[in-house]
């Protein structure tokens, strides 16, 4: 239902996927820049969010044609993953 653009079902899936978020920032974030740019870095992840859900594949097979379910978590886990990092990275060549 959100991926076909209603907002309550939207938002739900959002709220559910916040905390994988947070749990990712944790896991690839240096303390001391979790603490200068968590929060900023979670908001702008959001849009991440919104952004897959219009290109998720329900549907999704395997090259053989076989169904192969796929987790909206797996999907969004690389892209949160390479925005943490462009992140810091931006705000690296920023500071210096």
């Amino acid at each position: 239902m959100a991926k076909r653009g209603h907002k309550k079902a939207t938002d739900e899936l959002i709220l559910r996927h916040i905390s994988f978020i947070s749990f990712r920032i944790n896991k690839k974030v240096f303390s001391d820049y979790r603490e200068r740019f968590g929060n900023d870095i979670l908001s702008e992840a959001v849009f991440i969010l919104y952004d897959k859900i219009s290109t998720y594949n329900l549907n999704y097979k395997d090259k053989q044609g076989n169904f192969k379910p796929v987790r909206f978590t797996s999907y969004i886990w690389k892209r949160v993953d390479g925005f943490i990092l462009d992140f810091l990275k931006e705000v690296s060549i920023r500071e210096n």
